[in-house]
């Protein structure tokens, strides 16, 4: 049974993405935590925390702990001694003026952006996993991810999705049973965005494909606009990582989750977003075999298969700023009260994913 406070934090986390007010009809359900209708179609919406250790849970959801840290109190769990570390510090302005003295403040080492991919993927592993329990009666589940592993700064408004998507984030991502994976990036920051997580890993799965593609002439010159979903399809389910096909409006699109994409060398990567609307009246087509080659066949799966080993992606500024949901805690309760110095750890991974 979930306290009051639970269900007050998992409300406010949806409210940023969903507007349970006008456009959605909420009902607070187990196992998804949410059941949202909207023109009498249904569907689940899981809610989840990240945090990057007990310690930074801690910091957030217990009332006043901050404070009493600073205060003087001893830590309430012996993690909490090396794992938060209360300090005075002095702000200064950039020419060296002191802005402000003896001020509290909790050091804590954020971690790579790497360790924060690597802890997301476990955290949807085990949300894949139990799935199974959930109520399928339902059109479809999303599982969204509320972000606390870092101190504001994971992905910002300009990102490579090459550092970001590490082999078992793109892995977990790919096999996840929810339609659509979201994160709500800097939490609990000014900066909060959130970036639909399945989405974003189709895109890059098919623009480096398409870009395999463009690196044999003789491929550009044998595969027709309409042949690249099939192509793609044919290599995704070679990899294990099979995506539907569906026929819209005379136009064919590879689909995974919530979303489809397509290209045309006019418009580039074309992306159609199903925003959690029923999509079982859409025209599935089965994968045609297109006639290429043995050679060119074989070079764009190598192609593709070395780009994958590489962590190839793309520079993007795919995020989605989050709605301005009520705060359901009174002053001083929970995460207002959260502030933090972050500092780089001594010893990071280099490279991206």
């Amino acid at each position: 049974m979930q306290n009051d406070d639970s269900l007050k934090w998992e409300r406010y986390i949806l409210d940023l993405v969903y507007d349970g007010e006008s456009e959605y009809a909420v009902e607070h359900t187990d196992s998804p935590d949410f059941k949202l209708t909207r023109n009498e179609y249904t569907f689940g919406v899981e809610i989840t925390e990240l945090f990057k250790d007990g310690s930074s849970a801690r910091l957030v959801k217990l009332p006043d702990y901050m404070q009493r840290l600073w205060d003087g109190e001893r830590p309430i769990h012996k993690d909490d001694v090396k794992g938060i570390n209360v300090v005075t510090i002095r702000i200064t302005d950039p020419d060296g003026n002191l802005v402000q003295d003896n001020v509290k403040a909790i050091f804590s080492e954020v971690g790579s952006l790497r360790d924060h991919a690597d802890a997301l993927a476990e955290h949807i592993e085990k949300k894949n996993a139990a799935y199974q329990g959930y109520d399928h009666s339902v059109g479809h589940t999303d599982l969204l991810v509320g972000d606390h592993f870092s101190s504001g700064e994971s992905i910002g408004e300009t990102y490579s999705t090459a550092e970001f998507f590490t082999p078992r984030l793109r892995e977990a991502l790919r096999v996840s049973p929810f339609r659509e994976v979201m994160l709500i990036t800097n939490l609990l920051y000014d900066n909060a965005a959130w970036v639909p997580l399945r989405q974003l890993e189709l895109m890059e799965s098919f623009m480096v494909f398409v870009w395999c593609i463009y690196q044999s002439e003789e491929a550009l010159a044998l595969v027709e606009e309409e042949d690249v979903v099939h192509l793609f399809a044919e290599v995704m389910e070679v990899c294990g990582t099979p995506v539907t096909l569906r026929s819209e409006n005379g136009f064919e699109f590879a689909a995974r989750g919530n979303s489809s994409v397509a290209y045309t060398p006019k418009s580039g990567t074309i992306v159609h977003e199903y925003g959690d609307f029923p999509v079982d009246d859409i025209e599935v087509v089965e994968r045609r075999h297109i006639d290429l080659p043995k050679e060119v066949r074989s070079f764009i799966h190598d192609e593709y298969q070395r780009a994958r080993e590489g962590g190839a992606g793309f520079e993007t500024e795919y995020i989605r700023k989050v709605r301005d949901a009520v705060w359901p805690f009174e002053t001083g309760k929970g995460a207002q009260t959260f502030t933090a110095t972050a500092v780089e750890p001594e010893t990071s991974h280099e490279g991206g994913a």
